[in-house]
């Protein structure tokens, strides 16, 4: 996902949770039971749905720097293992690229 859509994606979530704390505003003058009822659920799904979106974010956060991180940890750790292998990929392709196409 790119940060772009990231950022429009939390954009409309806030939109929505702002959208929603003010319907609870209005309603807050109405003494009914029906309406206490539902602005109950209400406010329970808004901040569940509040603390399941900050939960994401933080583990979409943490994977992408985990596996920006991870590369450079090997290479660091074992340099010549890294060369190895890109050495008998590159063998390998040229070895694909350059034998005779039979038609």
């Amino acid at each position: 996902m790119n940060k772009a859509a990231s950022n429009a994606r939390g954009a409309s979530f806030n939109e929505l949770v702002d959208s929603i704390d003010e319907l609870l505003k209005r309603i807050s003058d109405i003494d009914s039971p029906e309406i206490n009822k539902i602005r109950t659920k209400a406010q329970i799904a808004l901040s569940a749905a509040k603390s399941a979106w900050q939960d994401t974010t933080h583990y979409a956060s943490e994977q992408v720097t985990n596996s920006l991180r991870w590369p450079g940890e090997h290479l660091r750790e074992a340099p010549w293992r890294a060369v190895g292998i890109a050495t008998v990929v590159g063998i390998g392709m040229g070895a694909l690229l350059t034998r005779p196409r039979g038609h």
